[in-house]
C-alpha cells in the first residue's frame, strides 16, 4: 500500500491544481489515521486503488485536466463518510467533502459535480454523468478482476465483524444476489470487466 500511496500522491501533486493537492492530502491523511481498524475493505488501500483505476479511465476517456482534477477529489473522498458512520456514508462524505471544497474556493458547480460523483457510488448505483460512471465503475472494479476472491474476503471479514452478516452461507448468497444485480456503466468496463464478473458469478453459483 505504501508504494501505491506514493504513486497516487505523485500523480495528483504533478497533475492537480494546488487546491486539489491540499484537499487530497488532507483526505488521505485523515483516512490513514482515523478509519476504524475493523474496516478491512473500506480502508485507505481501497481508496488508493479506486484513485488508481480512475486514473486509467481518465486516460481512456481523455478527460480534460479540469475533469481529472475533480475526479481526483471525488475518488479520494468517496468513502470519507466512514470516518463518521458505516451507514449512509456516501451522503455524509459528500457533505463533508463539499465543505472542504467550499473552503478552497471551488465553485458551486464544481462542488455539485464532485458530490454527484460520490453519491453515484451508493448501492444501487445510479450514475448520471460520464465522471459519475467512471467513479462508480472504479469503486467496484474488482468484481471483474482476478482479485475478486482476495478483496471479497476482506469485505466478508468487515461485514462479519460489524454484525451485518452471520456466516459463510449467507455471505455466498449475498455475493450471488449482488453480482446478479450489479451492472457496469462505462463501455470500457462492460467490455473488459463484465465477462470476468460473469465467470466469477458462475463459479459462485456452482459452489
Amino acid at each position: 500500500m505504501e508504494d501505491l500511496y506514493i504513486e497516487m500522491r505523485s500523480v495528483y501533486k504533478h497533475s492537480g491544481t494546488k487546491r486539489t493537492r491540499v484537499i487530497c492530502d488532507y483526505l488521505l491523511q485523515r483516512l490513514e489515521k482515523e478509519l476504524p481498524h475493523n474496516l478491512y475493505y473500506h480502508n485507505l488501500d481501497h481508496t488508493l486503488n479506486v484513485m488508481q483505476v480512475c486514473r486509467r479511465y481518465a486516460c481512456i476517456y481523455e478527460l480534460t485536466p479540469h475533469e481529472w482534477d475533480l475526479l481526483m477529489v471525488a475518488s479520494a473522498g468517496h468513502d470519507y463518510g466512514f470516518l463518521v458512520s458505516t451507514e449512509n456514508h456516501e451522503m455524509i462524505g459528500s457533505d463533508l467533502v463539499s465543505i472542504l471544497m467550499s473552503s478552497k474556493d471551488y465553485t458551486q458547480q464544481e462542488i455539485d459535480l464532485v458530490k454527484g460523483m460520490i453519491l453515484s457510488t451508493k448501492i444501487p448505483q445510479s450514475p448520471k454523468t460520464l465522471m459519475d460512471r467512471i467513479l462508480a465503475d472504479s469503486d467496484l472494479d474488482y468484481l471483474g478482476t482476478d482479485r475478486y476472491d482476495e478483496i471479497s474476503e476482506r469485505l466478508f471479514k468487515e461485514l462479519y465483524e460489524l454484525g451485518k452478516i452471520k456466516d459463510r452461507a449467507s455471505w455466498l448468497n449475498l455475493q450471488i444476489s449482488f453480482l446478479e444485480m450489479h451492472q457496469y456503466h462505462t463501455d470500457w468496463a462492460k467490455a473488459n470487466r463484465e465477462p470476468i464478473k460473469q465467470e466469477v458469478l458462475d463459479r459462485l453459483k456452482s459452489l
